[in-house]
Formats: structure tokens, sequence, C-alpha cells
């Protein structure tokens, strides 16, 4: 049977242009990165820049990171907070957008 759409969600209130990341998420996220780099797993460059997908406009970005162990593969996406910027220029990483 069909949902009518007023059963739905209201959806996001136009005035929030950007829907913030809560800080414990970040470092929870930076936290996998490190742990990752630290198990072994190679970075392979250049992280990508994208607009983060969350946000309602494209005004917030997100690093995308790909390491690489063996033969697998893993994505590790973290929002480009200072932060984020400060560890990945103090590596000197490319960064692509």
């Amino acid at each position: 049977m069909m949902q009518s759409l007023s059963t739905f969600p209201a959806p996001f209130r136009q005035t929030e242009s950007v829907v913030p990341v809560p800080r414990h998420n970040v470092r929870r996220q930076m936290h996998d990165l490190r742990s990752a780099l630290a198990e072994g797993w190679e970075l392979v460059q250049p992280i990508f820049a994208r607009p983060l997908w969350s946000a309602l406009d494209d005004d917030q970005t997100a690093l995308n990171f790909v390491l690489q162990r063996d033969r697998a593969t893993r994505l590790l996406t973290l929002p480009a907070t200072p932060t984020v910027r400060r560890f990945v220029r103090q590596r000197a990483w490319q960064v692509k957008a």
C-alpha cells in the first residue's frame, strides 16, 4: 500500500544551509584514519575534495581518503574541518578538487 505524501517527514527548513558535523564524529573519523595508517594502510594520492553530501548546498567540502593494504581498498570520508586540513597539510599530501 502506498503512503500519502503527508505521512513522510517534513523536509529540512530552507534556512538551514549547512548540516553541522558533530565534533565527536570528526574526532572518531580522525581516529579511524590515524589507526588505519598505523595498521599499515597506505594512502593513495591524491585525496579528492568533493562537496559534503550531507550539506544542503556545496559550501562544505569533504575529503575522500583512499587507503590500500595488500589487495584491499578502503575509503574514509572526512569533512574538511581546520583540523583535518592541518593534518593533510602537515604531511604534504596532495589534494585534488
